[in-house]
């Protein structure tokens, strides 16, 4: 074998193991943005089912039915606040501050004490002005009752 041969074999290898990490690098990329993507629409999901399912009770008085909603694990808690009242919020800081300053969402989906998502709905009437469900199994469970002008919120069993 010539000097020639093996240095052209070295550099074929060379090339060989660059372009192979560029391709394992660009696949984890792309993997990984579409992890990121997956969880964003599932979250967008969960809000927009969740408005929608409160809408629709509220529109129909006297209606009792008890709703479960998919929801990552990571998102936890979700809190639910009357926010015509004053719940105490001493241990929700960052939902406090969005209700002391005169929003109206009253729906705060969180993660690693911050807010990810929230959302105004119809008004909510809750015992305590304050719901706060742990997800632990990625289903949050709501048991909601129509009061006509409100829908009245607890943990669905």
């Amino acid at each position: 074998m010539k000097k020639a041969e093996v240095s052209t074999q070295v550099f074929l290898y060379v090339m060989i193991v660059v372009v192979m990490g560029a391709v394992l690098l660009l696949g984890y990329k792309f993997i990984s943005s579409i992890t990121r993507n997956s969880d964003q629409i599932a979250l967008n999901d969960f809000k927009d089912n969740v408005a929608e399912k409160i809408t629709g009770v509220k529109n129909n008085y006297g209606q009792v039915t008890v709703e479960e909603f998919n929801l990552n694990k990571k998102y936890s808690p979700v809190c639910f606040v009357n926010t015509e009242s004053s719940p105490d919020l001493s241990n929700y800081p960052l939902i406090k501050s969005s209700v002391d300053t005169g929003s109206k969402e009253n729906v705060f989906v969180m993660s690693n004490n911050n807010i990810v998502a929230s959302l105004q709905t119809e008004p909510l009437i809750i015992a305590g002005n304050l719901l706060c469900i742990n997800n632990t199994a990625g289903i949050i469970k709501l048991r909601m009752v129509s009061l006509g002008y409100a829908v009245n919120l607890s943990q669905g069993k």
